[in-house]
């Protein structure tokens, strides 16, 4: 049986494009009619950028990737380079290929899950304590805060 690993899929994609999303507005209503300009604008000094916050979301789903197939040479840390790249990096990347990588890393994701059954759930990823179930629901959960700052930015930019 695979309940648990596709409703674990299900949530990710309603997340990402669900019309219907019980939280509201999906990334997609939120990114797709963004402008590059306003992507990375800093609305409010201090507030991350989408783009930022896009980048920090996908950095987290390609860390979570990497346990599910066993290879962490150098596991993300918490407010690392690569945890918050810096507008202007981003910048460089262009908004265009940011959000490409946003939703390739969500069908990368849940490609992975496909090929797993529930029991892989209950294991542990090399190295950590807390099951694949513990990390993948904290992964959703991660999705939608962030969800929710992207909406708190564009508000901001709105006004």
């Amino acid at each position: 049986m695979q309940h648990k690993i596709i409703s674990l899929i299900d949530r990710q994609r309603a997340v990402i494009t669900a019309e219907d999303f019980w939280a509201g507005a999906s990334y997609r209503t939120k990114l797709d009619p963004l402008s590059e300009a306003d992507a990375f604008h800093r609305p409010v000094p201090g507030m991350h950028t989408v783009a930022e916050l896009l980048s920090h979301v996908v950095a987290w789903r390609r860390d979570c990737m990497h346990k599910i197939v066993g290879d962490r040479p150098h596991p993300l840390k918490v407010d690392s380079l690569e945890d918050w790249t810096p507008n202007e990096l981003l910048r460089q990347r262009g908004w265009d290929t940011l959000k490409q990588e946003f939703y390739d890393s969500a069908d990368a994701l849940c490609a992975l899950l496909m090929d797993r059954d529930d029991a892989f759930l209950e294991g542990r990823p090399d190295g950590e304590e807390r099951s694949f179930q513990f990390i993948l629901d904290g992964l959703v959960d991660h999705d939608i805060h962030h969800l929710g700052q992207v909406a708190m930015v564009i508000s901001q930019l709105r006004r």
